[in-house]
């Protein structure tokens, strides 16, 4: 999936759901970025932004700040005259630009964690050869799906590469399905499929999800 630009509308709508599954803020300083994890974001009547991260935020220069939330990878820059620094708070408001994933064509689905749902998955590119990796489903929708990497090598998977989905949740698939990789964040790894998940595994993910989070 690409970014798209969000509107004042959808950027209000798109924090309040974001905030219930943190992110980070970035600052950058002159030899890498700082990096603050987000605990909570509250927005008030006003449209005045909190974010409550998990350490004290110290700016030594006035420099700008990268906001950078989990849900649909949405992000947006805060210049130092658009925030104020309260000990382990900053204060905005909301920003009149930011970027997301493209929505999905349906509901995502969240796997339980602590049940290893898992996939095989084969990597065609020429980078390195081809291999199999066995990985754990956290998310799915129709036409995607999400995959922790657990004991893999840097870049195994690079953004755009090409896979073939060979089992889900240990059944062998009747046709392998096509993917591309949409994102790589730390182990954790978004595909977008080139048809549908089969009907029958489908729902039977949907029933074994715990949450559910519209598209």
């Amino acid at each position: 999936m690409d970014f798209k630009s969000l509107n004042e509308n959808e950027i209000y709508r798109l924090i309040v759901k974001a905030s219930r599954f943190g992110g980070v803020v970035e600052l950058p300083t002159l030899t890498s970025n700082r990096t603050f994890d987000i605990q909570n974001i509250d927005i008030d009547s006003m449209g005045m932004m909190r974010i409550e991260l998990s350490e004290e935020f110290i700016s030594e220069e006035e420099r700008h700040i990268k906001v950078k939330l989990k849900y649909r990878k949405m992000y947006f820059h805060l210049m130092p005259q658009q925030f104020l620094v309260e000990g382990k708070t900053l204060v905005a408001n909301l920003p009149k630009s930011a970027k997301a994933l493209e929505i999905r064509d349906s509901d995502r689905y969240i796997m339980p964690f602590n049940t290893e749902i898992t996939s095989t998955l084969h990597r065609i590119e020429k980078r390195g050869g081809t291999c199999d990796l066995n990985v754990q489903i956290f998310d799915v929708s129709n036409m995607g799906l999400g995959f922790i990497l657990h004991n893999a090598e840097e870049e195994t998977l690079l953004q755009n590469d090409h896979i073939w989905i060979k089992t889900i949740n240990n059944q062998p698939l009747e046709n392998s399905i096509f993917g591309r990789i949409v994102y790589v964040s730390n182990n954790k790894v978004g595909v977008s499929l080139d048809t549908p998940l089969p009907i029958e595994i489908f729902t039977e993910l949907q029933h074994m999800s715990q949450v559910v989070l519209s598209a």
